[in-house]
């Protein structure tokens, strides 16, 4: 069984849970460091989005966390080493922000339901540990912004961030996350228009 993690814009709880979410992205175990930063404003635990009363909804506010991704990226698009298809970068770049800056929730929510009955720990603990590893991991990359120094998410306490891969520049390397618009495939209108068979 799959251990997926799913990142929706939605509305602030308590509205949350009886709005009209949209599902971003599903990815399974861990939240790509691409991804991070837009979980880097306003953290806090709320209801969980399927039941809307369980305390261990992640939530995050999404016009900050765009804005720290889109200086994450300024920072990636600096590196002449870490990007080593210039042109790939640029259109995945443009795909990505122009879908970001059209949504419309101001929220951000991680489900980690499916990753927290891995454990028997109760789930609100798990949601408030996963909430200070998001905390931890963004700091990192808010240090490397600040300093405009990505080679500092080659450092061992980033190791986690990068999924165990040797360096960042690895990591933006993998085709197939498209820079971070790869994960966001599932959530562009064009599958949309394409009937589906029940």
């Amino acid at each position: 069984m799959s251990h997926r993690i799913c990142l929706y814009n939605t509305d602030a709880p308590p509205d949350a849970a009886c709005g009209d979410p949209v599902m971003l992205v599903e990815v399974a175990y861990q939240i790509p460091a691409l991804l991070l930063p837009l979980l880097a404003s306003g953290g806090r635990i709320g209801p969980d989005l399927g039941t809307g009363d369980d305390p261990v909804g992640l939530y995050f506010d999404a016009p900050g966390g765009i804005a720290r991704l889109r200086q994450f990226h300024d920072l990636i698009a600096a590196s002449t080493e870490a990007v080593t298809d210039r042109a790939a970068f640029d259109a995945d770049r443009a795909a990505l922000f122009a879908f970001l800056d059209g949504l419309d929730k101001p929220c951000f929510h991680v489900d980690m339901r499916d990753v927290f009955t891995m454990s028997d720990a109760p789930w609100d603990e798990q949601a408030r540990a996963a909430l200070a590893e998001i905390a931890r991991q963004n700091a990192l990359i808010a240090a490397a912004i600040d300093a405009g120094d990505l080679t500092r998410l080659d450092a061992p306490d980033a190791s986690s961030l990068r999924g165990g891969l040797p360096s960042f520049a690895a990591l933006l390397a993998d085709g197939a996350n498209c820079h971070g618009w790869g994960w966001f495939d599932a959530a562009t209108p064009a599958w949309r228009d394409t009937p589906e068979p029940f």
